[in-house]
């Protein structure tokens, strides 16, 4: 005969798990299940024998809200009041390869560039991180960061909390020079900029490469990013010059 169980009890704690009839009665538990393919465990039913979990029909949930087989629990929703935990003697594994806390990704998104010669703009008026220069880029997620060559900005697609890092090497054209790296919000170079962050430094002989570095991290609108470099003397941008963009929370 079948009936509808009036629920479904799974306790993953064996030092709790009901385990027999007389278990159950002593616990004055009433629920009824079909018999099901053994593999995962047994449901103790109040007028019968102890019966394997297989495919377990529960309330009014939709066809595929939630399946049972051998040694898989398939939820298409999950949602976790308190806390997810394991037992003593397992962990929690999550197997996909990307996941979404709140509004972050995990792995949050991030975007690397690399300048690959040293045939960048050398010009004493300002300019943005590897203007004119042969580069590299290596992105994960370019659909939420992405690192636009012609206009040598960051393209973020998605409000939140955003760590830059500038790593340069500059040989300059007289001596002294002053130069100053900024972190700008941009909507492109000679347009509109907000700045988030600047550095003043001071290089005192155009014969070696010098090296440059600033970083920020704060909360960034959808929008562009770049680093400039502005030089009362010209400013060359020299190989090996790198510019990070991650997505931090």
């Amino acid at each position: 005969m079948t009936t509808t169980p009036y629920f479904l009890t799974i306790n993953l704690d064996a030092d709790n798990l009901i385990t027999s009839q007389s278990g159950l009665n002593n616990a004055e538990v009433l629920s009824t299940i079909d018999a099901a393919p053994a593999g995962l465990g047994y449901v103790v039913c109040g007028t019968g024998v102890d019966v394997p979990i297989g495919d377990v029909p529960i309330g009014n949930l939709a066809a595929g809200d939630l399946f049972l087989s051998n040694n898989d629990i398939l939820v298409r929703d999950l949602s976790v009041g308190t806390s997810l935990s394991s037992h003593v003697n397992a962990s929690v594994q999550l197997d996909s390869s990307s996941i979404t806390v709140s509004s972050c990704p995990v792995p949050p998104p991030w975007s690397f560039v690399e300048v690959t010669a040293d045939d960048g703009q050398n010009t004493a008026t300002p300019y943005y991180f590897a203007s004119g220069s042969s580069q590299a880029t290596t992105e994960l997620a370019a659909h939420n960061i992405t690192w636009d060559s012609t206009e040598s900005y960051f393209t973020i697609a998605n409000a939140g909390w955003y760590e830059f890092e500038m790593q340069g090497s500059i040989v300059v054209g007289a001596s002294p020079t002053d130069v100053t790296t900024s972190i700008v919000q941009t909507d492109g170079l000679g347009g509109t900029e907000i700045e988030k962050i600047d550095k003043l430094q001071r290089i005192r002989t155009n014969i070696d490469p010098h090296d440059i570095m600033i970083k920020w991290v704060g909360y960034c609108a959808a929008d562009n990013y770049t680093c400039k470099l502005d030089g009362d003397n010209t400013v060359l941008m020299n190989k090996g010059s790198t510019f990070t963009c991650k997505r931090i929370n």
